[in-house]
């Protein structure tokens, strides 16, 4: 029995020695198989989400997220501990807007010339690559240091054992920057638009945070609670 042994790179190129990572969120992503199909010829790895879902996107630790914005603007609340991470991000629209630029300065629109799209997404990913480089993952608050490549938080240099949730509700506030977070807004961000728990969900989390950091509700160092509405982080 003989095997006829065929040239497979004369048909799919090469083969990618190192690739980097890109998670490309949408909610159409059946309109995007022509971007995808390019960017993996191009040596990158593209995983396609329909729905967030932020505790796998944080195991993939992703080089780029492409956000498609084409239908309806995504859920900013919910993008935020996302978008703190120093992950460039590029949105697609259908087209060109003023308002574009809210979760980031990194625009295109599609559909179009898809040797010119991936060339600025080639360029943005290099170009990330070096000013990421010597980038802080720390954020200091009060006496707290939040390290969000490890995942740790210390008080006064002693380390707090925090639960993922925990550590995800306080990133959260973190990236708020004192704003105020609906428990809507924070279920969104934490649990993801698809969790259908209800607001007590975020309260018992909340309170399993204050307890571990040792704070007082009724006199907050860290969460403050905002009566009628949700929390935001203490002045």
């Amino acid at each position: 029995m003989s095997v006829k042994l065929t040239n497979e790179s004369s048909h799919h190129g090469a083969a990618c020695n190192t690739t980097k990572r890109i998670i490309l969120l949408s909610p159409y992503p059946s309109s995007l198989h022509e971007l995808v199909g390019e960017l993996t010829a191009k040596c990158y790895d593209v995983l396609v989400m329909h729905h967030l879902d932020s505790d796998l996107f944080s195991q993939l630790n992703p080089d780029l997220l492409i956000l498609d914005q084409r239908h309806e603007p995504l859920n900013q609340s919910a993008l935020m501990p996302l978008l703190d991470s120093n992950i460039s991000t590029l949105n697609l629209l259908a087209k060109p807007s003023d308002d574009s630029d809210q979760l980031s300065n990194q625009c295109i629109v599609w559909p179009a010339d898809i040797q010119e799209i991936t060339a600025q997404i080639v360029q943005l990913m290099e170009s990330s690559c070096t000013s990421n480089i010597g980038m802080s993952t720390l954020v200091a608050f009060k006496d707290l240091t939040v390290d969000y490549k490890r995942i740790v938080v210390t008080q006064n240099n002693e380390r707090i054992d925090l639960t993922r949730t925990e550590f995800d509700l306080l990133k959260v506030l973190l990236a708020a920057d004192g704003a105020a977070l609906s428990r809507q807004e924070l279920l969104d961000a934490v649990w993801g638009a698809e969790y259908y728990g209800g607001s007590n969900t975020v309260d018992a989390h909340i309170k399993g945070l204050r307890n571990k950091l040792k704070d007082d509700p009724k006199s907050p160092t860290y969460i403050a609670t905002i009566r009628g509405i949700g929390y935001r982080l203490a002045d």
